[in-house]
């Protein structure tokens, strides 16, 4: 296999369960053990071939799409760099004014916004009493695009190791880099980048959106496509049909069929957009699940008959296993989101909020069965 050697090497394996001796005394009849051979291809060199719809082959990929994306932030040190929010960090640093716009909202996981000390390499000498991580990553050539907070971005991961294809996710922030894959991690791709003139032009290749304009006879534009393909990275079908390539690589998106089957999927995925943006307007008129008085800290979280309970006396309810169970980037949210709160004391805000992402879980659920009924 090394060397100079110009043959070309032959790979064979043989599944076979039992005990090392019998395995030991199968390979003593080496020669008649029914050997599988294999033949990886380029560019993964999969010993096992990898099943793919054909649509899935003839889409385009994410990588290609964005002109430019970025894997997550690495602060290095999350106890010291990031924050609950801005004020702590003001605190902790003793910051003025103009020191404290260098404090910037990021996604750290699913629906929890975090705060970080963001200092650009040209800012560095005025926080030099900052220990900073050699770690230290803020992306900040991709970054910039998103402090502020009226661009989108389109998180999602180039490989995944967990048990389930789910890192897909959209906000307005730049993320971290486990942000949306606990694995391996993720990246972020803004829909728009800032020009000089401080205006916003398009991040999306405009020969893709060219050949989607072509199939549906008329323009589509970036946010429209981007809505589209959410809408395909929430159904059900594809993950489990492409479930190899998505552990492997970037997605890769199929070409809407025509023009009504974009316009029932676009429509689909924007509804998705907002849910999770948390700016749908059902969101305004969100179902109290929060039906008990206390102390409103989080203690102990459980989960039992449709109640998830925060301490002894306090829970949310009703929440559907579905509701429960429901991951993003192999999070479950919910859990996740109390957790994060543990020890604190619940604010109304904070009651509001988890009301309503519960609320998008549920809607998630039922949106993602409508794609696969429409795609």
């Amino acid at each position: 296999l090394m060397g100079k050697s110009t043959a070309k090497t032959k790979v064979y394996s043989h599944c076979y369960s039992g005990s090392k001796e019998a395995k030991l005394q199968l390979l003593q009849n080496y020669a008649t053990i029914p050997w599988q051979k294999h033949h990886p291809q380029e560019p993964f060199y999969s010993f096992l071939p990898l099943k793919e719809s054909p649509e899935y082959q003839r889409g385009f990929s994410l990588k290609d799409l964005f002109q430019e994306y970025s894997t997550g932030l690495q602060t290095g040190n999350e106890s010291l760099l990031t924050a609950d929010s801005p004020e702590e960090l003001q605190e902790r640093f003793s910051f003025s004014i103009e020191e404290s716009k260098n404090i910037r909202p990021y996604l750290h996981k699913p629906f929890q916004v975090r705060h970080l000390l963001y200092i650009p390499k040209v800012q560095r000498s005025q926080f030099a009493h900052i220990p900073l991580p050699k770690s230290y990553r803020i992306r900040e050539s991709v970054s910039q695009h998103m402090l502020s907070g009226s661009n989108i971005a389109l998180h999602f991961a180039r490989s995944n190791k967990s048990n389930t294809i789910d890192h897909f996710f959209i906000s307005r922030y730049p993320s971290d880099l486990k942000a949306v894959e606990r694995t391996t991690g993720s990246v972020f791709a803004p829909l728009y980048r800032c020009t000089e003139d401080d205006g916003f032009q398009s991040n999306l290749d405009p020969r893709i959106i060219d050949n989607v304009s072509e199939i549906l006879k008329q323009k589509c534009t970036p946010i429209e496509l981007i809505h589209y393909i959410y809408a395909i990275l929430y159904s059900p079908i594809y993950r489990k049909e492409n479930q190899a390539q998505l552990r492997i690589d970037f997605p890769i998106i199929p070409y809407p069929k025509d023009l009504l089957h974009f316009q029932r999927l676009q429509k689909l995925g924007k509804e998705l957009c907002l849910l999770q943006l948390l700016e749908h307007p059902m969101l305004s008129n969100t179902p109290n699940r929060f039906p008990c008085t206390g102390s409103n800290i989080v203690e102990k979280i459980r989960y039992s008959e449709e109640r998830l309970w925060i301490n002894e006396k306090q829970y949310f309810a009703p929440i559907t296993p579905e509701i429960m169970d429901f991951k993003i980037g192999s999070y479950p949210i919910a859990q996740r989101w109390l957790k994060a709160h543990k020890g604190q004391q619940l604010s109304s805000q904070n009651i509001s909020e988890f009301n309503a992402i519960l609320r998008v879980l549920e809607q998630t659920i039922q949106l993602m069965q409508r794609i696969d009924q429409t795609a």
